[in-house]
């Protein structure tokens, strides 16, 4: 019989108590392995200042770039628009938006349909590459602030280029670190719609590369640049519509050692009506997984098995339903530490298909707010009102576009991590990441590359979340010179710049290194008070996110900076300095307790101020005659000779004038930037 603990009659456990009860612990048995559920998104598009309409006759949709292209740290928005307009809007750092297009005519253009961004020229920059149906298209160079002028980017022929561009990539294909160009021309007609690569001569100016390979007669909507097979250089899959009616299917063009090949496979390379793909890493093997948009079921998941082999299981993953789709893209919406899919569509709802521990993934669209119900052909992702999470903006045909923003703050950790390499590719395009939890857990793996979404590109930051209970312990960078950096004990919650070694103590990478720096550089210091901030990353030598005596001696060996040790203790004057051991007021590299004695006025080092000084002074002035102590000179304490002192001194020693400030009569110290080679005192 089991105890009775109460003092009074036992419970009566009817039915409604039971009910209530069963409620209350509804939360306790949620299985762990369902999706976790996330607020709804907020359609804040005229709150926020986008009014931009939006038709896409014969374009199949109309292309947005969410990229921050005058490097003030967040988003702005190119969008194109109705007839040949371009609209640029500058995010004002909360999210909201100014309107900075020029007026009509200011740009070459007409009918653009896709964008992509790129530094073409290396001046950091980032520079805007504008498709167009059936016009020329236009590269636009930014020349900072949002000031955009159009450039002759290739050689003029006779007959425009007027293509329907459908899709547009930079990537470094033959290996010398400035962007190429590759554009997909989506029409089966002539050699001018035919697709095209582009090689930079290296001054941001396209020389045409006639790829008989690539330039096929095929309906291509998108070309997407990776290294699928991790060989460290870019591979290009191409995207092609007509595959269910006419055969054509999408195919790979292999990168070896900077020249392009091909390879087909029954699997990897499908035959659908292909129109958007994205890439992703999904299942966390390091290999770069691909999903296809089609007009009609299946939508292909294609999982990276190695070596060009590719598994579709968009089945299995409950990815393979849909009507006419667009542009899709990976994202971790509620920060959960795993990639989630959304596809846009045309025909039915646009899907949101979040991963949880188990397939098929489900589709949360509804629920999030984001089944967007007309024809929907493009989705760009980044975090617009800095808040931490991942906002949306989507492109519909004959409609505004929408802006989703989370309501929230995130209530899950996060990273968001922007490696950078070296001129002239400093925005480390081909640069891939790999993310590690607790006991190198993996936790996210993918690669920077431009144009990665249907028509449009979207915010250059690696954002993402970090698995509840999971700190992450490390971050592996592979450049694209091949060279890696490791970096550990990441702080979470924080955007981070990842500088390849080359930047390190040179954030501009002008090679230069004034003294100044290290004075900036002691502000630095990892204290418990002062934790490593944003744009300290440069000075971190050793990739822990601490600025400490490691770092120091780094910086000193790189900027060549003197290592004097005036004291004779065996500690650098430098580390002593940084350490807080010495002070130096005076910001001249020495320590304070080494600057010489002097008495003020005493210019001939005889240990008195007296009318022979003031002759000294005025040689010095008028006549360039040296003095070896310039401190003893300064009788104004301004770190300047000029007459003002001699009038100082004239007037003490002949009209009872006040007396030169310390160290006067006796031998002592003062922190100027004057030098005092031959001090009189001991």
């Amino acid at each position: 019989m089991r105890d009775n603990f109460a003092t009074g009659p036992g419970p009566i456990w009817g039915p409604w108590v039971l009910f209530t009860l069963a409620l209350s612990l509804l939360p306790i048995c949620i299985p762990s392995w369902l999706p976790a559920q996330h607020p709804p998104f907020i359609e804040d598009s005229s709150v926020r200042g986008i009014t931009v309409y939006t038709s896409s006759v014969g374009t199949f949709g109309s292309g947005l770039a969410l990229v921050d292209f005058d490097s003030d740290g967040d988003p702005d928005l190119i969008a194109t628009a109705v007839g040949s307009a371009l609209k640029i809007l500058e995010n004002d750092g909360a999210g909201y938006f100014i309107d900075r297009t020029p007026p009509p005519g200011t740009f070459p253009i007409v009918n653009p349909s896709c964008v992509a961004a790129g530094d073409i020229d290396g001046d950091q920059d980032l520079d805007l590459y504008v498709g167009c149906h059936n016009s020329p298209d236009a590269i636009l160079l930014n020349q900072g602030d949002l000031n955009f002028t159009p450039h002759t980017w290739t050689t003029p022929t006779p007959t425009p280029l007027a293509t329907r561009t459908t899709g547009v990539t930079f990537c470094d294909l033959n290996g010398d670190q400035w962007l190429d160009l590759v554009v997909s021309c989506g029409s089966a007609v002539g050699q001018q719609s035919w697709n095209q690569l582009y090689y930079n001569d290296q001054s941001g100016f396209f020389i045409p590369a006639p790829q008989p390979i690539l330039q096929l007669v095929e309906p291509t909507f998108q070309i997407m640049p990776h290294d699928y097979d991790l060989d460290g250089d870019l591979d290009l899959y191409i995207s092609n519509d007509r595959g269910i009616a006419l055969g054509f299917v999408n195919r790979f063009l292999i990168n070896n050692d900077s020249v392009l090949g091909t390879y087909f496979s029954n699997i990897s390379s499908v035959s659908v009506d292909s129109m958007g793909v994205c890439t992703g890493d999904i299942n966390l093997d390091g290999l770069p997984d691909i999903y296809v948009t089609n007009t009609t079921s299946p939508h292909p998941l294609l999982i990276n098995r190695g070596n060009f082999v590719f598994e579709d299981l968009s089945v299995e993953y409950g990815v393979n339903e849909g009507g006419v789709s667009w542009g899709c893209l990976f994202m971790d919406h509620g920060l959960d530490g795993d990639l989630d899919l959304l596809v846009a569509d045309s025909s039915l709802p646009d899907r949101f298909f979040e991963q949880g521990q188990t397939t098929p993934w489900e589709d949360m669209a509804p629920e999030l707010g984001l089944n967007v119900q007309n024809f929907s052909s493009c989705w760009v992702k980044g975090d617009i009102d800095n808040d931490g999470d991942i906002d949306l903006i989507n492109q519909s045909s004959f409609d505004y576009l929408k802006v989703f923003l989370h309501p929230d703050m995130p209530d899950a950790n996060y990273f968001k991590f922007e490696p950078l390499f070296m001129f002239p590719n400093y925005h480390a395009i081909g640069s891939k990441i790999e993310v590690y939890g607790n006991n190198m857990k993996p936790i996210f793996f993918d690669q920077k590359t431009t144009g990665r979404h249907y028509k449009s590109e979207s915010e250059w930051i690696f954002h993402h979340g970090v698995p509840e209970g999971h700190l992450i312990e490390m971050v592996r960078v592979i450049y694209p010179d091949g060279s890696k950096r490791s970096f550990s004990s990441v702080p979470m919650n924080k955007k981070w710049k990842l500088p390849h070694q080359h930047l390190l103590g040179d954030e501009d990478d002008d090679r230069k290194f004034p003294f100044t720096e290290f004075f900036e550089f002691c502000t630095m210091r990892t204290t418990s008070s002062n934790p490593i901030q944003s744009g300290f990353e440069f000075y971190d030598f050793d990739a822990n996110f601490v600025i400490d005596s490691f770092d120091l001696l780094a910086l000193v060996e790189k900027a060549e900076w003197q290592q004097s040790d005036c004291n004779g203790n065996g500690v650098m004057d430098l580390l002593e300095i940084f350490l807080g051991d010495v002070e130096d007021f005076d910001q001249n590299g020495v320590p304070d307790s080494c600057n010489p004695n002097f008495i003020r006025g005493d210019l001939n080092l005889d240990l008195i101020a007296d009318v022979a000084d003031g002759i000294l002074l005025l040689e010095f002035l008028f006549l360039d005659s040296p003095i070896s102590c310039l401190s003893a000179a300064d009788l104004t304490t301004d770190d300047q000779l000029d007459v003002a002192d001699f009038a100082y001194l004239a007037t003490f020693l002949f009209s009872a004038g006040s007396p030169p400030p310390m160290p006067f009569p006796i031998c002592g110290s003062d922190f100027s930037i004057l030098s005092c080679e031959s001090p009189p005192c001991p």
